[in-house]
């Protein structure tokens, strides 16, 4: 298992900066919609933190932030570290259970909605 630390806000408010990741390597043939899995990004090799939502043939795989306005993205499964474990916040460990991912998945729908929806008021769209 390997610790990473959270600096952006793409998983607020399940996720806050500072706290610490606990992401456990291994096979992802147990991966739900609502897992949270930590990947490679880009060339330089950032490390980020989203819901797995699908996996389609070729090896690609849509993972989606909680974060207001994200999009989904789709990134190939050979950057996925693995799935996350838990967090660290403070000196306290909080696993991530099946139960803990649904509640903060559900929860993120109904701001992703707001905002949309408040969007498409200010600019008309």
């Amino acid at each position: 298992m390997r610790l990473y630390r959270v600096e952006g806000i793409s998983m607020y408010p399940f996720l806050q900066r500072d706290d610490l990741v606990v992401v456990k390597k291994g096979p992802f043939e147990g991966l739900r919609p609502g897992c949270l899995v930590v990947f490679r990004e880009g060339e330089k090799g950032h490390y980020t933190v989203h819901r797995f939502i699908k996996r389609e043939k070729g090896g690609l795989v849509l993972v989606r932030g909680d974060g207001y306005g994200l999009s989904s993205q789709w990134v190939k499964e050979e950057v996925i570290i693995g799935r996350a474990a838990g967090v660290v916040r403070g000196e306290r460990f909080i696993p991530f259970t099946r139960f803990r991912e649904w509640v903060s998945w559900a929860l993120s729908y109904p701001r992703r909605g707001i905002i949309h929806m408040r969007k498409r008021w200010i600019h008309g769209t």
